[in-house]
């Protein structure tokens, strides 16, 4: 189908009939064909177990839908169990040493801090954690200048940052902050969970040597499964962190056993598969990479635009940096009037009283479409939003 098929389509998405459903950078419901996907590979092992089961198939369906959106090789690609699999994979497959320099800030989610603070713990490294600033108007960023100013020093070992913070919507500029660590010989690792299958990411222009992203929100996906991209030419700086039978070339060469990893990213694939969750986020991938994601982008971000001029008029202060469209993500974060009190009592009165689900974060309220929301709903979001505040 179509985009201009798929938008408001209840038959498509079903969660249209219930709800009007803002949190895509939380969890997001499911599409018909990616249920449908899971409920036959669930039949299939009901009535024959792995019997005639293709278990190449649904793994190559994720690593090249997700290889495509983000202009990578399905060999750079490692399907992971969720963000935090793929983020300790890296940080604790690094060699690190006494003294190296992590860099990351304080607007990140806990996932992309607690597995640094371990491997800095194990090694004696330092952790260097830049603030976040408030502007003038309110926007609250991590300035670029602040984190290449913080990794300007010649013990900085990584640079590790989300593409879109997750408490702020801020969109990172990806390709400025991977040009100045490649120019240095800095690793660069980016957490794009709040950023896979809403936001173009060319992995090669951005310089960006780890990427991770857990498949249970914009991927449309389900919890269970992720994907871990690694540069090629940098694997070798990657130990696994863990293996197992999937990590070898050959997995099954039972009388002898031959411990030679894989060349691939394949290496950081270590057992039995989670094959429903794995078929889950492979259709959605799939469904987004038809699409298009410089398309998927214009329109939620055209949402985003729609509902943030809306709200601002109720006395709503717009957190998210808005001012162009490379700044903008898929995430709009506001505070209503009032304190962080007002900004939790609005998402709750929106999601119990009105069937509208937004997100409650950081003392703020989060409003996340995806591509298949219409301007209807949106306007129905602003006007209750409006509504409750007076």
């Amino acid at each position: 189908m179509t985009m201009d098929e798929l938008v408001g389509n209840v038959d498509a998405f079903p969660v249209l009939a219930r709800r009007d459903y803002f949190n895509h950078a939380g969890v997001s419901p499911m599409p018909r064909a990616v249920t449908d996907a899971v409920r036959g590979f669930l039949q299939h092992f009901e009535e024959d177990a792995f019997v005639g089961f293709d278990f190449a198939g649904p793994m190559d369906k994720l690593r090249n839908a997700a290889a495509g959106i983000i202009k990578a090789s399905a060999d750079d690609i490692a399907i992971v169990s969720h963000t935090s699999d793929a983020i300790s994979l890296v940080a604790l497959g690094l060699d690190l040493k006494p003294g190296d320099r992590v860099v990351i800030n304080d607007g990140e989610y806990p996932a992309n801090v607690y597995p640094w603070t371990e491997a800095c713990n194990r090694a004696e490294a330092t952790l260097v954690s830049v603030p976040e600033t408030t502007t003038d108007t309110g926007e609250v960023i991590v300035r670029e200048e602040d984190l290449l100013g913080a990794c300007d020093d010649p013990r900085t070992k990584i640079l590790a940052v989300s593409h879109v913070q997750w408490g702020t919507g801020q969109r990172m500029d990806i390709e400025r902050l991977g040009a100045f660590c490649r120019e240095r010989g800095i690793l660069f690792s980016v957490d794009a969970i709040q950023s896979f299958g809403v936001v173009p990411i060319d992995v090669d222009k951005a310089n960006i040597d780890f990427l991770q992203a857990g498949g249970h929100k914009w991927m449309l996906g389900t919890m269970g499964a992720g994907v871990l991209y690694v540069r090629r030419e940098k694997i070798e700086l990657l130990h696994p962190a863990a293996v197992g039978w999937g990590s070898v070339v050959n997995p099954f060469a039972w009388e002898e056993i031959d411990y030679t990893l894989r060349p691939t990213a394949h290496r950081y694939e270590t057992g039995s598969p989670a094959f429903a969750p794995i078929i889950a986020v492979g259709t959605g991938l799939s469904m987004l990479h038809e699409l298009g994601i410089e398309a998927i982008h214009d329109r939620v971000t055209s949402l985003g635009d729609r509902f943030a001029a809306g709200i601002v008029e109720a006395g709503c202060t717009i957190v998210s940096p808005r001012g162009s469209t490379e700044q903008k993500s898929g995430s709009v974060c506001f505070t209503p009037p009032g304190d962080a009190e007002a900004a939790k009592s609005l998402y709750e009165t929106l999601s119990k009283e009105h069937a509208t689900e937004l997100a409650s974060r950081c003392g703020r309220v989060r409003f996340a479409p995806h591509f298949y929301n219409t301007e209807e709903q949106v306007d129905r979001a602003v006007e209750r939003v409006v509504t409750t505040l007076r």
